[in-house]
């Protein structure tokens, strides 16, 4: 899927971004796990993929199912909500944007007594995650994805800010950087997802 976007996008040499991926040393290890990462860069890579090709409602549809993968990843669906109106889609996609959210808490409170959307409102974190500063991330990114991944992520934002949907793709990863940021300095990190 990265690399049909990356042609999509016309990056000149699209088959780069599959190396590219697996030399990262945070992607690398993620993928050989079982954790919710990999499945939500996943959704991340799908919901844009159907984006770029033009299929809106199954973009949003997809994205829906990003914060029941981890929930901080909730902060993607105004951006999406944005791109929906920007594309001047009818008021039924908008519901496209929920209707993961209200499926599953629709049959955890029919079967389970119990509202999942509470951990929006209260969240327990796990001690040992630990908490940081609004900068912690920062250096945590650059040896997640290394330095070269990090250097190419730049220059590729530079290279696609052009096109259409680049607000999109980086206002959303620039969105879930800071979610994550918010959700560790808070220390709210094993609040689900």
């Amino acid at each position: 899927v990265s690399y049909a976007i990356a042609r999509r996008l016309r990056i000149r040499h699209a088959w780069l971004v599959i190396p590219l991926i697996y030399i990262q040393p945070l992607f690398t290890h993620l993928s050989l796990t079982t954790l919710t990462e990999t499945i939500l860069a996943f959704y991340f890579a799908l919901a844009t993929w159907f984006l770029l090709t033009d299929r809106t409602l199954a973009s949003a549809a997809i994205i829906a199912l990003a914060p029941l993968t981890r929930h901080e990843a909730i902060v993607v669906l105004p951006i999406w909500a944005l791109m929906l109106w920007h594309n001047r889609v009818q008021w039924y996609g908008y519901l496209l944007l929920s209707w993961a959210l209200f499926v599953h808490n629709t049959f955890a409170f029919v079967y389970l007594d119990y509202w999942p959307i509470y951990i929006f409102f209260e969240p327990n974190g796990a001690a040992h995650y630990g908490h940081g500063t609004a900068f912690t991330f920062v250096p945590k990114l650059i040896c997640s994805a290394g330095p070269i991944v990090t250097a190419f992520a730049v220059l590729g934002a530079w290279q696609i800010r052009k096109h259409r949907y680049a607000w999109l793709i980086m206002s959303g990863a620039a969105l879930y950087f800071l979610a994550e940021t918010a959700v560790y300095m808070r220390g709210s990190y094993s609040s689900g997802g």
